[in-house]
Order: C-alpha cells, then structure tokens, then sequence
C-alpha cells in the first residue's frame, strides 16, 4: 500500500506547529474533500494523515475536517454565476499549457468549452473550502482532494519547503504541494531548487496550503471560469503562489478517477493524441448472476440500463428466455451468456429455486412509484432475515416471498424508483463504485416475445474479424448458441419511413451539412474543408492528400448532417477510392455514450464491405467510450465497388439493423445479435480517412495520392 511507505511510519512535520497555540506562521488544520459515497477513499486518507504528526506529536487526523464534495450526480444543474462560469475557452487553456504543434495550424482559439458535471462539481467544491478559510481563524490550512498520498520523506522537505517561503515572503497566499507540470514546463521565477514562483503551467488543485488572506482574495476574483485549477493560473499575476520544487503530494495511481475533463475532446479533435484511451466505468468484481422484477411502471428498464453500464451483460424486457439460457441458467451451467436479467417473466415465479441453484446470486425488487417507504430518501433496503416492507400493490406470490424471509436480507434489494439515491443504494448492494453518471431515466418497456429466428445474412458471405472484448458484445461461440434473445420481426414495411433529406450535390447546403475541421486519434489525417468539392453534373468528390503538419501526416475530409436522428433508413450513392491505406465510411455516429453503425469500403480490397457496430450503454451524456474495433464483419460484394456507383444503405429500428446494397439485404442484426441496438440520436456521416491499423487498411504510400471518393446523392428517412 502506497500509505504504508509514504513515511515510513510517523514523523513529525513541524510546519503543523502544536496544537493548542499554532503561530501565525504555521499550519493549524486540513479538509479533505471527499464525496459522501466514497467511504473507502476517506478511509485510505486517514491512514496517510495518520502517519504525519505536528509538532506535538499529534496525528493530523485530529486536525482534519472531511468536506462532503459536491456530488456531480446529485446537483440540481444551476450554478450561481457571479461564482462559476461554466464555459471558458480553448485560448484559457493554452495559456496554461502551450502546445507548439499548433503554431502553424489554422484553428479557433475562442471556441467555448462546456465544463463537465465532474468539473463543475469540483470547482464548487474547492469555493466553499475557500469560503470556510476565509472566515475560519486558522492562519494557514492544508487542502486535500482524497484520492492523493504523501511522498517518501515528505515531511522533512515539507519543512524546508516551508521555511525557505517564509524567507521570501510573509504574505503567502498558496502553497502548491501537488501538481502536474504543463507538457511545456511550468513558466516560473525565483527558483531556488526547492522552492518556485509559477507564473502558469501547473495542473492539478490536490494538495496545496491556503492562508486566510489568500481565500479572501480568491473569493475576491470571483467568478471561476472553466476548471478550477485552469482558472487559478490566471490569476497568479494577482496571488503571492509558491510551489515545491517537485510535487510532494501526489496522486494515486491506484484510485481510478471520476473526473470528466472537457478539453480532451477538443484537443483530439486538433490532432493532438494520436492514442485512444476508452473512458470506462471499473467497478472490480461484481456478483452474478443479478435477477430484478417489479411491476410495469416500476422503473425496471432504467435498472436494466443501469446495470449495463455497470458492466453487467443484461437481458431484459422479455416474455420468455431463449431456450438454451433458460437451459443453461436452470441447469447451473456456466456457459450461460448473460449475467443480469431483469423483467424477464419466465423468471419471476422462479426466484427461490434461482436462489438455491445460486448461492452468491443478487436480486432486485423494484417498488412501485409513490408508495411511501421506510426511508426519507425513497429506498429501502432489506437487510434482516425477513424483509418488513412489501410493496402493497404486489401479487401475492411477491408477498408471499418476502413476507417467509425465504429470501435472505443480503441477497435482496428492495429499490424504490422514485429514490433520489438509487445509485448509492444499488452500487452498496452490489459493492461496487458508484458512476459519475446521473441514474438512467428511461420509461419502462413491455415484455416482448423473442426467438431465435433464423441466421441472417446467407446470402452473401461473410467473414468475423476480431471484435472488442466488452461486456455489451456476444462472443461468436455465445451467439452461435444462442444468438441472444431476436424479437420476431420482419423488415419495417415501406410505410414506416418518412422523408426528411434528399441530396443530389448541385451545391452544399450549410443548414443541413457540415464540413468538419477535426481529426480523432486513429486518424492519420487532418479533415479540411478544402478537401470537399463539388463536381458536375451532381457529384460532390472527398480528397486524401499529402500535408504539411506536426500533427498529421495527411489531409482529407469528412460530411456531417447537421441534425442528429433516431431511427431511419440512411443512405448514400458512393464510389470509394481505391487505395490501400483509405478507407471511405457511411455511417451514425454520437459521443457520450458512444455509438455507431458503419458501413466501411476499404482501399486494399473494394471487393468487400465492413459492416460494424459500436455500442455503449447509458442515455444522453454518459461519458462512456469502451473499445475501439466494435464488432466488425467482412460481406463479399461480388463486384468491384470502385469501378462504379453503388447505393449503400443502413436501415435503423428500435428492433433491428439492415444493411443493404443496391436495395439487397446482404445483413441483418437483431437485439443482442451480437449488441444490443443502438437506441440514442446519431448524425450521418460521410468521409475518406486512413487509418493508423494498416492490419485493417493496408500501407498508404504517398505515390498513390491523392486519391478520392465520390458521392452521387444521399437520401435520409426517419422512421415512423
């Protein structure tokens, strides 16, 4: 553990001066900022202030105030704004950390950047400690987030740290202990090899002392614009800062962090990461198998959401199990391919032999809404042996159940849906993390019937590169068995579509169409719009060339559709390049959570199509972003696409997704075959881009460019 060697056992850091009478120059307490929810992290932090004394010999636990951090789940949404602006921009944050790889590049340094919920609760977080500083009498105060440890031999070049301050100046405002230096090295003066005076360039607001003149003066500047530890290093010109010469609190690198940042989108949008770093949930190990029911309008879809982004691979909604789960979960059998089920009928009855084949297994009651129950809060956790509550509008077999106790408390759950702390009660139940994301809000859906139905696709053939490893993805073998639950359902009917776009490129329509200027990480090339132009007689071309950039070696473009939809038949007359090393997409797209239905033409073969599909559990805002191969599958067109136009078409319902070419069906997916189907808004998309995977695209030489693709027409159709 990190904490036990921090000191090697308790010193003394005479800096905390004694407790009964601390000296205008010394430090009298410390708050950690630490959320309500998170019991092990303040845990762990009192163990590491325990092994630091004060002069008297007294621990520092005794002078530490835990500080409930405002909980980004739970806030309201409204932010006084004479204390917080939630906006800054990307200009804000290259003064703090310059990258030189932009000098050259054309961009928007006033773009706006929307802070995230995390980073808007923790800049609220630290304005409070500073408003408790500033009226409290301690002279100076050590402010702590709970997710750091002190260095080896802290104390002893705390002390020096601190003397070697007090030499300079009696005016201190901040102390910076811990930080992280900007990529280009903090800016600073007065550097005596222990001690700086930053004048920007320093990340992080974890560890750092704070006199009471100098929380005055913070609040003074008031209102913080964009991150908390952004915003501060414009205003060092105003502050009397110092920092050690290195960090000597640091953060965990075991605790992973529950922060959100904004300005990572917009910095790999300008080609500054040429890496993908899913953003994921990680929750440890989980129980299984979790079974949930409760009555239609009891919330029970959003417990299955919330489950699923948990990691759970949930089945829910159904009338009746496939039948080789229903076999494999009856029969104890491990090869079973879910591991939560929720709503699903043929289950309900079945609970006490489910609890008996499976001793370690969860279960979930969800009560009705507005039924009144044992908590203030909304929740009610059965605990005891025999569970008190039963939820009046019941069938008697659930009362039945509770009331004999045949149950144990510890296995049960009780969770009402009008609970403001849904969250904190499933994720103790299931002793796991509590996520940064707000409790899904979904309304409940009907059980439906499902089967297996027949393999899809026969017609043509395919091919099953590697997929993704994620909770949310059927292994091949799981599917062959049993393709997951597939709703009985044809091919939507002609009248289901409804007109909203057609396109034939006799000019760009910038109300419906956009240009994009960004890049991603897996993208060798930078999208300019000088890339895109249009040809006669109505064709628009999309271009890869060679560039002349730190940030990228290529340059190509890339079409969006202004409006994002939800469900519909979207489609597009293309001829891809031809070029090993390209690729030309079609395909929906969204962030947070992230999902995708692509059709892709790869240039090393233009004979072949990739169909895939990305999906991430959660609704609107939710940061999550797991893999980045998807599951893709390989057609044989029969023909070679580049030679010619072809119509290349998705066609996106609640309950399925086609692929088509030239009006023939050449694939077909269903609910869990092998995703779930993607269910938020997404924008359509057309580009030309290559790839840094030349497993997946080939080597792209510059002999071969520029190379283009072609688009004839595009036609969009929402679905009824």
């Amino acid at each position: 553990m990190l904490w036990l060697r921090a000191l090697g056992g308790a010193r003394t850091w005479n800096a905390l001066g004694k407790r009964a009478d601390a000296g205008p120059d010394t430090i009298a307490t410390a708050y950690v900022i630490n959320l309500d929810t998170d019991v092990s992290r303040w845990s762990r932090m009192r163990r590491e202030l325990g092994a630091i004394l004060d002069s008297s010999g007294v621990p520092l636990t005794q002078r530490t105030t835990r500080f409930s951090a405002i909980d980004a789940r739970r806030s309201s949404g409204y932010v006084d704004p004479s204390e917080l602006v939630t906006t800054y921009s990307l200009a804000d944050q290259l003064f703090v950390d310059p990258e030189p790889s932009l000098h050259a590049e054309r961009f928007d340094a006033q773009q706006t950047i929307q802070m995230s919920r995390q980073e808007i609760a923790v800049a609220r977080s630290h304005i409070e400690i500073w408003k408790l500083v500033a009226s409290g009498d301690a002279p100076h105060t050590l402010v702590l987030e709970d997710d750091v440890y002190f260095r080896l031999g802290f104390t002893r070049l705390a002390d020096t740290v601190w003397r070697e301050v007090h030499d300079r100046t009696k005016e201190l405002d901040v102390l910076y202990l811990s930080f992280e230096e900007a990529k280009t090295r903090a800016l600073r003066t007065e550097d005596s090899g222990y001690v700086f005076r930053p004048l920007r360039g320093l990340w992080q607001l974890s560890g750092y002392v704070l006199s009471r003149p100098g929380a005055q003066r913070l609040l003074e500047l008031l209102p913080v614009k964009g991150p908390v530890d952004l915003w501060i290093n414009h205003q060092f010109d105003k502050l009397n800062v110092y920092a050690s010469s290195k960090a000597l609190i640091r953060q965990r690198g075991d605790v992973a962090s529950t922060n959100s940042y904004s300005v990572l989108p917009v910095l790999a949008g300008l080609g500054l990461y040429s890496r993908e770093k899913p953003r994921r949930h990680r929750t440890g190990r989980l129980p299984r198998p979790i079974f949930a029911a409760g009555e239609p309008g009891s919330g029970l879809t959003s417990l299955a959401m919330a489950l699923s982004m948990l990691g759970y691979r949930c089945c829910s909604d159904l009338r009746q199990l496939p039948a080789a789960e229903q076999r494999s979960l009856l029969g104890g059998r491990r090869d079973r391919v879910f591991d939560a089920y929720v709503n699903v009928l043929s289950l309900s009855e079945r609970w006490l032999e489910l609890a008996r084949i499976y001793p370690r297994a969860k279960f979930i009651l969800m009560a009705p809404r507005q039924t009144g129950t044992r908590r203030a809060d909304g929740s009610v956790e059965a605990r005891s042996p025999v569970s008190p509550f039963v939820p009046p509008r019941m069938s008697p077999n659930w009362g039945r159940l509770l009331a004999q106790g045949r149950i144990p408390g510890e296995r049960l759950l009780i969770l009402s849906s009008d609970g403001t702390d849904r969250w904190e009660s499933l994720c103790r139940f299931l002793d796991c993390l509590v996520p940064s994301s707000p409790y899904p809000e979904l309304p409940d859906s009907p059980p439906r019937t499902y089967d297996l139905g027949a393999r899809l696709g026969k017609a043509v053939r395919l091919r099953l590169p590697k997929w993704d490893k994620l909770p949310w993805i059927l292994p091949p073998s799981s599917q062959q068995r049993s393709g997951g639950p597939r709703e009985r359902s044809g091919p939507p009917a002609k009248a289901s579509w409804v007109p909203v776009l057609r396109e034939q490129f006799h000019g760009l329509d910038t109300r419906r169409w956009e240009l994009l200027q960004d890049t991603f990480p897996g993208n060798r090339a930078l999208f300019r719009e000088g890339n895109f132009s249009l040809q006669a007689p109505g064709s628009a071309v999309l271009q890869t060339r060679t560039a002349k950039s730190k940030l990228r070696e290529f340059t190509s473009a890339s079409l969006r559709s202004r409006e994002a939809h939800l469900y519909g038949r979207f489609e597009a007359d293309v001829k891809p390049a031809r070029a090993a090393g390209l690729v030309t997409g079609i395909f929906l797209h969204r962030n947070s959570p992230r999902q995708e239905i692509d059709v892709e033409l790869l240039g090393k073969n233009t004979r072949k199509l990739m169909v895939n599909v990305y999906y991430n559990p959660g609704t609107e805002g939710t940061p999550l972003e797991y893999g980045y191969r998807g599951t893709p599958t390989f057609v044989d067109l029969g023909f070679d696409a580049s030679e010619s136009f072809h119509r290349y078409s998705i066609a996106w319902t609640p309950t399925s997704i086609e692929w088509l070419v030239d009006d023939r069906l050449v694939l077909r997916r269903e609910n869990w075959d092998p995703t779930p189907i993607p269910h938020l808004p997404m924008r359509f998309h057309i580009n030309l881009w290559p790839p840094r995977s030349r497993k997946l695209a080939g080597v792209l030489r510059a002999s071969a460019l520029p190379a283009s693709s072609h688009i004839r027409s595009v036609r969009i159709d929402t679905w009824k």
